[in-house]
């Protein structure tokens, strides 16, 4: 009995999916929304650096000049809080990789035959045959366990 390979693209991942129409405009409005408080909240910082800016251009002084270290204290709790959740997306974002890595290393399942496979799904050997040619195809299961394969509309 010779040894057939692995298929193609094994393990199986999940790498797109289409998504709904609400969603895509959900994000949008999210991320507009999260640009607009982000705005807000900079809007003394804006007005420190617009000063600056003229100041420079005309060679003045600026009228408001900067409390950094205050700025900085009141940042420092945020900027913890950054840095923690950054180390825990870098460390969870290892700990995926090498997870993917090691599922990689496993062999595919070995096929099984087609008398096996049929006994399996209480299937006929055409519908099997025609169902293992199908590119995309949806399985109903019923309560006694055997399989009917179609493809799905569209």
């Amino acid at each position: 009995m010779s040894r057939r390979p692995p298929p193609a693209g094994w393990p199986p991942l999940i790498t797109s999916a289409t998504q709904p129409a609400w969603m895509l405009w959900r994000d949008r409005a999210l991320t507009i929304l999260m640009w607009v408080v982000f705005f807000i909240f900079l809007e003394t910082e804006g007005e420190l650096t617009v000063a600056h800016i003229r100041a420079a251009l005309h060679g003045t002084q600026p009228e408001k000049l900067a409390n950094w270290g205050y700025f900085w204290d009141q940042l420092r709790p945020f900027m913890i809080a950054v840095a923690a959740l950054v180390g825990w997306l870098c460390l969870f974002g290892l700990l995926t990789i090498r997870r993917r890595n090691r599922t990689r290393l496993h062999r595919a399942p070995e096929p099984l035959e087609l008398d096996a496979e049929m006994q399996r799904g209480g299937m006929e050997r055409d519908a099997l045959i025609a169902a293992q040619h199908m590119h995309r195809a949806v399985a109903h299961l019923d309560a006694q366990g055997h399989y009917r394969i179609e493809a799905p509309p569209g």
